[in-house]
């Protein structure tokens, strides 16, 4: 008899589960779904997003903005103007020297975001490439400096910040000699200011084929640097 309530018992939990159990399935079966598409679908044919997404749908999207307008943004910033200004004085004696003109075509190697090609643009260069491990388009393109995918002699000049930090110097240097014409000019500034005899070690070390036509120690954007302009395809023994 206890046996036969136990299984009654037993029997009506069992059928109270399933009837619950199919009850929260039709709910779930009729409730209107919000898929992530359909919902930024109708964001985007109203309102512009919310700058931080209050649900994973909105997460989904993203503002891309083109590499155009990406570097445009970069190179209106404050701190840009000013860095490009800087450089463009820094590059003033080398157009004093007449190593560099408006027809010239230039070099700037490991150009990281390339402030420095924008800066010979502004002074009038038409033909000024930017390149670098890492590429930042339009203005810089990717490329090792150790091994440069240009031609020998088409660059009139060539500049660089940062031989100093290459992985092989000798190869970045030897790099920036045949990619630049004989009779051209090679640009170098180093952090900190070098004397004459540590400019000439330096020189004697890396450029085999290029003369010390100037150094000097200068400021650049707040920081002592040493600018080195070399002319390309002159040996030492004829300086």
């Amino acid at each position: 008899m206890e046996g036969r309530s136990l299984k009654s018992v037993f029997n009506r939990i069992s059928l109270a589960s399933i009837t619950l159990a199919t009850f929260i399935f039709f709910l779930l079966y009729n409730y209107p779904q919000r898929p992530c598409f359909s919902y930024l679908a109708a964001q985007l044919q109203s309102a512009p997003l919310p700058r931080y997404p209050k649900t994973s749908c909105e997460a989904n999207r993203r503002d891309v903005l083109s590499p155009e307008k990406r570097s445009k943004k970069l190179f209106s910033s404050k701190d840009s103007k000013k860095r490009i200004s800087a450089l463009r004085d820094f590059f003033k004696p080398v157009s004093d020297l007449g190593l560099v003109g408006n027809s010239s075509r230039v070099l700037c190697v490991s150009a990281a975001a390339g402030h420095e090609v924008v800066a010979f643009l502004e002074m009038g260069v038409g033909d000024v490439t930017g390149v670098e491990v890492v590429d930042t388009p339009p203005i810089v393109s990717r490329a090792d400096p150790h091994n440069l995918p240009y031609f020998d002699g088409i660059f009139d000049l060539a500049y660089t910040a940062h031989i100093a930090e290459a992985m092989f110097p000798d190869r970045f240097a030897s790099e920036m000699e045949r990619t630049v014409r004989p009779g051209g000019a090679i640009v170098l500034a180093l952090e900190g200011s070098w004397s004459e005899r540590e400019v000439k070690q330096f020189n004697e070390g890396l450029f085999e084929k290029s003369r010390i036509v100037e150094a000097r120690n200068v400021t650049l954007t707040g920081s002592e640097v040493t600018m080195i302009i070399l002319r390309n395809g002159v040996p030492r023994s004829q300086a």
